[in-house]
């Protein structure tokens, strides 16, 4: 990081007046102001960007369509004017301010290139642009990142026949996605006669828009899964404080280590659908380009698109392979130490789970205190009773999903159990057992 530049300073502590009540030197880093005297980590709103008068604005949104809708939904107390790019601009900016009550803020699609007149205009007067979906690299223009759809909007125009609580359980099932893909999915979920549960709607926008660029949508519903003590006892003790941003004592993650189908994937699960959020999977391998720059951009557009749709749970699953496999693998080393850097230093609701199958493999600043809250190794499932609990969540599971004979079932079940005694087993073994037994059971009662 490297201290703002001076023609910023003006900003930066109109900013610094706002939270600290006296001026405050910064370091300025992209999206987050950091003061120096450690006070605390300021990232500003767009509000707060704009009564410092930044006068160009970038912003990402899907809702080109609706970009006046969107942002009066978000900035009620303000005017949006379609920025115009005429050079004879005096007698429209008097016409500007006198058409509207509230202060204005002026929005420009990436379809015309605007004029130098009009712009320098607008920059003495202080007034603020808004570039939506802005690709280039002006140091005059600040990035702030996406705008997401706001829930007002969503809930006033798409759900006016829904209750409070649906409308709150759709709200939080279309987080992230634009006012477009909301839309969309509700009326699939109208049309399939999808009932207005939060499980409901995440498997259906699970399976419409399950994966993107590095990032997928995981399926939550269907989970069968018993923590193991260890993990029961930390998780039940810290998630009245997760994404508890007010009081600081939000846990950041946990790594889990292990042999395969030990239930370390099955645990992100778990809590997602426990906590009631939206689980994504960082897909690194799919990340990765072979031109130069490509993998590390890739994962940080995956990493903004989890921290502009928390909370939510992050699994980055089998995290060695964001390491690099020799010393000339520069773009690996790159990709760890942004993936390092997020890990410690993110402020948002975003509580990580990542995985490995051989912890001795992965550098301790990986997980060390401040990135990880807990380490935690799962083995094979030894005690009998915790096996037969599994396998009977199992059956039960798909005996509730399917027509079958509750006679047949529980005559499978049975036999199955038999096969559990004495032996240690992971998670996916015993549920795979279960399969194997029941298609045995189905295949000898159709030919009876």
């Amino acid at each position: 990081m490297q201290p703002c530049p001076s023609d910023g300073a003006y900003f930066l502590q109109s900013i610094a007046q706002a939270y600290f009540d006296k001026p405050t030197d910064f370091i300025y880093n992209s999206h987050t102001f950091l003061p120096t005297n450690g006070v605390q980590k300021v990232t500003p709103t767009l509000e707060e960007l704009i009564k410092a008068k930044f006068t160009f604005i970038a912003i990402d949104t899907m809702d080109t369509h609706l970009v006046p809708e969107v942002l009066e939904a978000v900035l009620p107390n303000y005017s949006f004017v379609k920025f115009v790019l005429s050079d004879e601009s005096k007698k429209e900016a008097k016409e500007d301010e006198s058409a509207h009550a509230k202060p204005i803020v002026y929005y420009h699609l990436p379809d015309t290139e605007p004029s130098l007149a009009r712009v320098k205009q607008l920059s003495m007067k202080q007034k603020t642009v808004l570039l939506i979906n802005y690709r280039g690299s002006n140091p005059l223009v600040h990035h702030y990142g996406t705008l997401n759809t706001p829930e007002t909007l969503i809930a006033k125009s798409l759900l006016k026949a829904f209750t409070a609580a649906e409308k709150n359980i759709v709200i939080r099932a279309v987080s992230g996605l634009s006012y477009s893909q909301s839309k969309q999915l509700i009326r699939l979920a109208e049309v399939k006669g999808i009932p207005k549960t939060y499980a409901a709607f995440n498997h259906l926008r699970s399976a419409v828009y399950g994966s993107s660029d590095g990032i997928y949508t995981v399926d939550v519903s269907e989970s069968i899964y018993k923590p193991s003590p260890e993990l029961n006892e930390w998780f039940t003790a810290n998630k009245p404080f997760m994404f508890d941003e007010t009081a600081g004592l939000s846990p950041r993650g946990v790594m889990l280590a292990g042999e395969g189908g030990t239930g370390k994937t099955e645990f992100s699960k778990y809590i997602s659908h426990d906590l009631k959020v939206p689980l994504y999977r960082l897909d690194i391998g799919s990340s990765l380009s072979r031109w130069q720059g490509e993998s590390e951009a890739n994962i940080r557009a995956c990493l903004k698109f989890v921290d502009e749709n928390a909370p939510c749970i992050l699994l980055i699953d089998e995290v060695e392979k964001a390491l690099p496999k020799s010393n000339s693998e520069e773009s690996s080393s790159r990709i760890l130490g942004h993936l390092l850097w997020w890990l410690a230093e993110h402020t948002s609701p975003v509580f990580s789970v990542m995985t490995t199958n051989d912890l001795s493999a992965l550098p301790k600043e990986l997980y060390r205190d401040g990135r990880c809250d807990a380490v935690f190794t799962l083995t094979a499932i030894t005690s009998n009773a915790d096996k037969v609990l599994i396998a009977s969540a199992w059956f039960d599971n798909w005996a509730a999903n399917n027509k079958v004979p509750a006679k047949l079932i529980k005559e499978v079940s049975e036999t199955t159990y038999g096969y559990l005694e004495g032996k240690a087993m992971t998670p996916a073994a015993i549920t795979n057992l279960c399969r194997v037994e029941l298609r045995k059971g189905l295949a000898a009662h159709k030919k009876g």
